[in-house]
């Protein structure tokens, strides 16, 4: 599977991911998607990323998994991911999880993204 899941776009010092497909099911695309995302971290040395879930309706629990991941590696590099963007189902789906209060920050915008940044 090569076709692209993301569009990725670096502004000053901030990474922008924006995720392009609409439902985030499949394992094989959930793996290129979280491979993506961790090498900003690891190869990339991308410190301040932004993941933008506009498009986003619907994420499996595999999604979630890659997710916490992210947060994981992006503690241990002490480096900053927030989201934003999201959808309400998504969003209830996390606050259940107590994933918004626990691990990301999660914001309504890009704007509110540049405001937590500097917190």
């Amino acid at each position: 599977m090569n076709a692209k899941r993301m569009e990725i776009e670096q502004e000053g010092d901030i990474c922008i991911v924006r995720l392009i497909d609409k439902k985030f099911l499949d394992e094989q695309q959930i793996q290129r998607v979280g491979e993506e995302l961790f090498d900003l971290l690891e190869k990339q040395g991308h410190r301040k990323i932004f993941v933008d879930f506009a498009p986003v309706e619907f994420i499996s629990s595999a999604m979630l998994g890659k997710l916490i991941t992210l947060y994981r590696k992006a503690a241990g590099f002490r480096a900053k991911v927030i989201l934003y963007n999201i959808c309400d189902e998504i969003r209830e789906v996390l606050k259940i999880t107590k994933l918004d209060k626990t691990t990301y920050v999660i914001v309504k915008d890009k704007e509110a993204a540049l405001a937590a940044l500097r917190q």
